[in-house]
């Protein structure tokens, strides 16, 4: 799953997001009267597609770093949830990797515009009859 945020249009990229290798894992065991859910994301791909960037030595913003030299062990998170129905107990553990973020502040200014862009509110507008004089 992929997505690119884009400024006036798509030829205006700001950021590339990508959930790559994503397992996604429901069971509800009604012989138990449980439910599990396991998420786990292996790889997120946070990319800095800016025109001006081009040239840039940090082009990845998230990355994650192997530490102990088996990169097939890293996850970015794992979340693990189980529900008993029994004894109304729930279960959740979650588990964060080692992941590197960059921070670039031009990019993040020209990503919280972008957020900002879409949660402004309308503007108001008030009506006035031309022929109330208590205006």
């Amino acid at each position: 799953v992929g997505l690119e945020l884009s400024g006036i249009d798509t030829y205006d990229p700001i950021i590339f997001l990508a959930a790559v290798e994503t397992d996604i894992a429901l069971q509800i065991l009604h012989d138990e009267n449980k439910t599990c859910a396991e998420v786990t994301l292996h790889n997120l791909v946070c990319e800095d597609r800016r025109i001006k960037s081009i040239n840039r030595y940090f082009k990845n913003l998230i990355s994650q770093v192997d530490t102990d030299g088996e990169s097939s062990q890293q996850d970015v998170f794992r979340l693990s949830y189980t529900k008993w129905k029994a004894t109304d107990s729930t279960d959740v553990n979650f588990v964060i990797g080692t992941p590197q973020i960059v921070i670039l502040p031009d990019a993040l200014t020209e990503l919280l515009k972008f957020m900002k862009a879409g949660t402004r509110s309308k503007p108001k507008i008030e009506y006035h009859d031309p022929y109330d004089a208590t205006v």
